[in-house]
């Protein structure tokens, strides 16, 4: 696929939600980390962007449930 193929993009942090979109056809475009010092150690959050050229692609149906709150 070519860059000026892809018509939708979106970014995640969940790496399973990645493989998943992966095997559907999706494109990895970037990989981005970023590093916060708010404590002694760093936290590293990584970030994947991902594109397709299926303009209806819906990336929500990716995302996990939110779990219930028990009654």
């Amino acid at each position: 696929m070519k860059l000026h193929d892809i018509k939708k993009v979106t970014e995640t942090r969940d790496l399973e939600i990645v493989n998943k979109m992966l095997d559907d056809g999706w494109v990895l475009l970037a990989v981005s980390k970023f590093d916060s010092y708010g404590g002694p150690y760093p936290q590293e959050t990584v970030y994947y962007s991902l594109g397709t050229s299926d303009r209806t692609a819906d990336p929500s149906k990716y995302e996990k449930p939110s779990s219930l709150s028990p009654e």
